[in-house]
């Protein structure tokens, strides 16, 4: 699945959730989970960007992994932004320690721009 600028990135926000779900139906039973929990993150996320905040929230937590808890608090944290839960994001937000700086980035983002969408803050 790419994940590239190049691959779903590339279609049209509208586009991109519905190749994603379709991508997870076609080929659930064949996905390892932590390629599954990646896959329904950003399912989750198109749909924060589009303003879908039901269903982001509903998708994030299909992504979230057992055993990873800097990674199940990363989603706790940006499902607590979109809940506009500042308590609950700072304390998720506090967390996540991640070795992958780009999730880092994206938390701080988000709490230097809490209370806006998602795809504003994003």
């Amino acid at each position: 699945f790419d994940q590239s600028a190049k691959g779903w990135r590339s279609l049209p926000e509208k586009e991109q959730s519905r190749v994603i779900n379709g991508y997870i139906r076609k080929n659930k039973k064949k996905l390892a989970l932590p390629h599954q929990a990646n896959l329904y993150w950003h399912l989750g996320q198109t749909h924060a960007l589009q303003g879908n905040e039901k269903e982001a929230v509903r998708y994030m937590r299909k992504s979230k992994i057992d055993d990873d808890k800097h990674w199940n608090n990363y989603v706790d944290a940006t499902i607590a932004f979109i809940n506009k839960d500042e308590g609950l994001f700072r304390h998720h937000s506090a967390g996540a320690n991640f070795d992958h700086q780009p999730n880092r980035e994206t938390l701080d983002r988000l709490g230097k721009n809490f209370g806006k969408s998602y795809r504003d803050a994003y």
